[in-house]
């Protein structure tokens, strides 16, 4: 009888353990970058990167807790977003804990279930003014999702109308003149996919078009146009993105506008990695770049 209780103990024991799973995934990258400018002031630079994130996933039945690690070298080590997501009583729970602008922590609570047919969600989190509820609802083909905050509401319109998708989103800011709007529409065929996007605001909107990559440059915009068009050629994949933007205001340049050209072509090497060519002309930033970047995920 002893016997009998502790194999089926052992078994018990086998049987959470089987439940339980850790994997670690991750992508490693090299980046040369040569950039000529407009300026014979400023000298070309030429510049060598690298970067290398993990992400260890821990699982056990419905709960999974996810950290990730951006490692640049041995002094420059930094902790991603750490998030575990779970179910209580038939509610989704997703907590993340992750850094803010400011360099503090910042730890957000999200809950979401289906009622009747509308998916709903509520999240908070320690920063302030940041806490939301939000409503979703199939209505004709198209999905509707309005998204209220302390200082704004979201309204979003998302759908397939033929193989064409289109969204629509508008955010109403409780501030004057600070509302904006984005219009999305991609299709695909022979083989390519094209995607138009038009971002709006009023006057007082805060930039929100990110022209350079560095939020923290301030060479943002709030009008603008992004054409995106990605394809196949003999096997590479190809994307083209031109941003025609205006209305940048205060920022570097004064009031013009932004005309930017990228062109990015990626294709999978017989070692496993990828090599992908980037090549980029800014107005903005009166400049030319060129670069090459060798990355593999595992």
């Amino acid at each position: 009888m002893k016997k009998q209780l502790l194999i089926a103990a052992t078994a018990a024991t086998m049987s959470v353990s089987a439940l339980a799973d850790i994997s670690i995934t991750g992508a490693a990258s090299a980046t040369w970058t040569h950039t000529e400018f407009d300026n014979s002031a400023t000298a070309n630079t030429n510049v060598y990167a690298q970067d290398f994130d993990i992400t260890v996933t821990g699982t056990s039945g419905a709960t999974t807790a996810t950290v990730s690690l951006d490692i640049e070298d041995v002094d420059n080590v930094a902790a991603g977003e750490v998030k575990m997501t779970t179910t209580l009583m038939g509610i989704d729970l997703t907590i993340t804990d992750d850094a803010t602008a400011a360099g503090g922590e910042n730890v957000e609570f999200v809950a979401n279930t289906e009622i009747a047919g509308v998916e709903l969600e509520f999240g908070d989190s320690n920063t302030n003014a940041n806490g939301y509820v939000e409503g979703s609802l199939d209505v004709a083909g198209a999905t509707v999702t309005v998204k209220s905050a302390e200082t704004s509401t979201t309204t979003t319109v998302t759908g397939d109308f033929g193989g064409i998708t289109g969204t629509y989103q508008n955010v109403a800011n409780d501030a004057v003149n600070s509302d904006t709007a984005k219009i999305e529409v991609s299709g695909s065929a022979l083989g390519s996919t094209l995607t138009v996007t038009s971002y709006s605001a009023d006057s007082a909107a805060a930039n929100w078009l990110d022209l350079d990559g560095d939020t923290a440059a301030a060479k943002e915009s709030t009008e603008g146009n992004v054409i995106k068009l990605t394809t196949d050629i003999a096997g590479n994949s190809v994307t083209i993105t031109s941003t025609d933007s205006t209305n940048l205001g205060t920022q570097t340049n004064g009031s013009a506008g932004e005309d930017k050209v990228v062109i990015a072509g990626t294709r999978a090497l017989e070692s496993g990695a990828d090599l992908t060519a980037t090549y980029t002309a800014d107005d903005l930033g009166s400049r030319n770049s060129v670069a090459l970047k060798i990355a593999v995920s595992f």
